[in-house]
């Protein structure tokens, strides 16, 4: 007992170890989104318009009030039901010694395979609802098991109840159930009743909600996909790894029995519960199937318990010798090796690259598809306070049309009142839907700066675009002509550059500050963004610079100017059209 007591304990950390370890690393993607965005509109409205059930979304919503909406809480919604499942089916593993009294170390064996399970790692690292699907599929399987045994149905019926009131393929479960039932069970008409009843508890949703998220696209059966060969073999690798001949043998070596070095079939009962549970849901899965292999392995991830307690009975048939050597390769492939994995767009640090330079105020827009939704956690969270945030609702019932011929327009014409002097507009792109940038151009907005973001050999764009004052501010002998400033309130000096010609050099421009006696206290040379040799007439280029130095300044009220010069032996500078050297923007207070 303190053997097991021990090893479980060290199954459970190294379960929590592989869960925990950057589980707030990854960006959220689409499906991610979607749970976001269920934050920020009614939640049973949200859920009229998906296809799963509710269990999942309103528990987070409760956890998310006690424990905040950053990325790692919301994720850690995943991960908890993960690690409850390893003590599940440890729990599953002794009823099935029940079976096989020779396969003492089942239980154990089990945990360990729920533990390195890459279904299990990845899932738990989502926000979504599948590791709960796996609980209580488990816990479903668990109480079955003992209702075989023992003839309770109290726990085995809620069990059923949380797993199809969590994700609808869970209903797989009681089908295989059923089943097994009507063949090997003895008290055949008690749990049918249990099914029957677990029905009639989920019969409201289904008939209230379920069907109507259906309506309008209904379930797709038998579809049509040429990539079937391929999404198998996608499978084969999310749940046998680069080593699937050594793991398909061993689970199909789970389901037979090795008694004194013999081999028998008998008894039939769990093995055919076992294989029942893959099966069912794998046909089930494809026939009321999408074509994206990554939805339809989400699907059926609970396919993940059968397949780990096979798995762990086939090692459990080997020699104690042999059972050693597996579950060392096991482990130590288990802990090196990733097979189920998603690289998902770092939109945290493509939201930085406006977070660096905005202010309240300004507005933020995207065009990123159906990745919106996801884009829009991290401009909560990454932009400043005040910062307008829109993008096309992607999850809710309003036309594209209404958004982008009505509401967007409307919310452009209405920049000039909300801000002044320089307007301002940030956009992050990536479609080939060219409409929210013509939008801008027609609402007089001039793009001012580009900044590209490299993923996967895709690029993603972040464009920034402001409605400049028509007046200007200087205009210096070489055609730069100084479109515009404005001085935030942490010092940084945002200046906006135009040419009335092409230039034949580069050029360097200084922003400097000066203390109330006329000390240089603070100073930044060097050449804007783009190389001056690059400008088009025409063109505005924004430019913004922090001088050195002004972090160290003490209170008080401080003189910027700028000046532009050519870098040469010796500096030349460049006077304004009306001579001056340099020209004094303002008063900054610090």
């Amino acid at each position: 007992m303190r053997r097991t007591l021990i090893l479980a304990t060290a199954i459970l950390l190294l379960a929590a170890i592989t869960r925990i370890i950057n589980i707030d690393g990854p960006a959220l993607w689409t499906d991610e989104g979607f749970v976001y965005y269920t934050f920020k509109v009614p939640l049973f409205d949200a859920l009229l318009g998906d296809r799963h059930p509710p269990f999942y979304f309103y528990t987070l919503h409760i956890w998310e009030k006690l424990t905040g909406d950053s990325i790692l809480a919301l994720r850690w919604w995943s991960m908890l039901p993960s690690m409850v499942s390893l003590a599940v089916v440890f729990q599953i593993g002794r009823e099935l010694t029940r079976y096989r009294p020779n396969v003492k170390n089942l239980p154990l064996l089990a945990m360990l395979m729920m533990a390195l399970a890459d279904a299990e790692n990845y899932m738990a690292q989502e926000l979504r609802m599948y590791t709960w699907h796996v609980l209580f599929a488990a816990c479903s399987t668990w109480f079955y098991l003992r209702f075989l045994r023992l003839g309770k149905i109290l726990p085995w019926v809620i069990a059923n109840i949380l797993l199809i009131y969590t994700h609808y393929f869970g209903a797989f479960v009681l089908i295989v159930q059923g089943i097994h039932l009507l063949i090997f069970a003895k008290n055949k008409w008690r749990g049918i009743f249990a099914l029957i009843v677990s029905g009639l508890v989920f019969a409201p949703w289904f008939f209230g909600v379920t069907l109507q998220q259906f309506a309008d696209d209904a379930v797709c059966v038998n579809c049509a996909t040429s990539q079937n060969w391929d999404i198998l073999l996608d499978f084969r690798e999310k749940w046998f790894g680069q080593v699937w001949a050594l793991t398909l043998l061993l689970l199909l070596f789970g389901m037979v029995w090795v008694v004194k070095e013999r081999i028998a079939i008998r008894p039939l009962a769990p093995t055919v519960l076992l294989a029942g549970l893959i099966i069912v849901p794998v046909a089930g899965t494809f026939a009321l199937g999408h074509e994206e292999a990554v939805l339809l392995a989400r699907r059926m991830v609970q396919i993940t318990l059968p397949i780990c307690l096979l798995i762990a009975l086939g090692i459990a048939n080997l020699s104690r010798r042999g059972q050693i050597v597996i579950v060392m390769a096991l482990l130590f492939y288990g802990t090196t090796t990733v097979d189920w994995y998603r690289i998902k767009v770092p939109w945290h640090r493509i939201t930085h690259l406006i977070a660096e330079y905005a202010q309240p105020g300004e507005l933020a827009l995207m065009e990123v598809g159906f990745e919106e939704s996801a884009l829009l956690y991290y401009y909560d969270h990454q932009l400043p306070p005040g910062m307008q945030i829109s993008s096309f609702p992607v999850w809710s019932d309003m036309p594209r049309y209404d958004y982008y011929e009505v509401f967007l327009p409307d919310l452009l014409a209405q920049q000039v009142d909300i801000q002044t002097d320089v307007i301002t507009a940030w956009v992050t792109f990536f479609s080939p839907d060219d409409g929210i940038l013509d939008k801008l151009d027609a609402a007089g907005f001039t793009r001012t700066m580009t900044r590209p973001y490299q993923h996967l050999g895709s690029e993603i764009d972040v464009y920034r675009y402001d409605i400049l004052p028509d007046e200007t501010v200087a205009t210096f002998e070489n055609g730069m002509i100084l479109r515009a400033f404005e001085v935030t309130p942490t010092g940084r000096v945002d200046l906006w550059w135009e040419t009335d010609r092409a230039l034949s050099t580069d050029y360097v421009v200084s922003v400097y500050l000066l203390n109330h006696d006329g000390v240089l206290v603070a100073q930044l040379d060097s050449p804007p963004p783009r190389s001056t040799q690059t400008w088009q007439p025409g063109e505005v280029i924004y430019d913004p610079r922090t001088p050195q130095g002004i972090d160290t300044l003490s209170t008080g009220i401080y003189t910027i100017g700028v000046k532009v010069y050519h870098f040469t032996p010796e500096i030349q500078d460049i006077p304004t059209q009306n001579g001056e050297r340099s020209v004094i923007l303002g008063a900054w207070e610090r």
